[in-house]
């Protein structure tokens, strides 16, 4: 069952979720895609709750992001898919799929055309409605080169979260 929570009330545990990583998820066409984030959180910009997550341009998921302009974002609250977490940070959609590569199971998001990580237990669908790119010349000095050392930058996309839930048992 999917019971449908206000986005804002697990930000904490979202910050706290990212050292370890969470699932970020898109589709286009016949292509999904998951992928391990440790960027990224909820925020309010413009009065919309927002979730803010950064793609390099060289990963699949930028590909499908650009195509799609929907994404969702699956968080495990506990550990039990740390080792899928590890997987989905380590290999590419180019390599095959992810999702059964770490033994994942995509199911439909419930108001976007993005799938989510079943096994995770909560769940933000998001559309995107601004995106940036990190621009290398406005680095302060003590930070450059140390995140990026190529021309490999990330890509800013702000969602708006269009629907919040949790999975849950009854």
């Amino acid at each position: 069952m999917k019971k449908t929570i206000n986005p804002l009330e697990y930000a904490n545990q979202v910050a706290k979720k990212l050292s370890t990583g969470i699932f970020l998820n898109t589709r286009h066409g016949d292509r999904e895609n998951t992928m391990t984030i440790g960027w990224g959180g909820v925020e309010i910009i413009w009065d919309l709750p927002m979730f803010i997550v950064y793609v390099k341009t060289s990963r699949a998921t930028y590909e499908l992001l650009e195509n799609s302009k929907f994404f969702s974002v699956s968080v495990p609250l506990d550990d039990t898919l740390n080792k899928a977490l590890a997987y989905c940070g380590a290999h590419s959609l180019r390599e095959g799929d992810k999702f059964e590569g770490a033994h994942l199971t995509p199911d439909d998001g419930r108001t976007i055309d993005a799938p989510i990580v079943k096994e995770a237990e909560l769940h933000f669908e998001c559309e995107v409605v601004q995106q940036l790119t990190f621009d290398k010349d406005l680095y302060i000095e003590s930070i450059k080169g140390t995140h990026n050392k190529s021309d490999d930058y990330h890509f800013v996309y702000y969602g708006k979260i269009v629907d919040s839930y949790r999975l849950k048992e009854d």
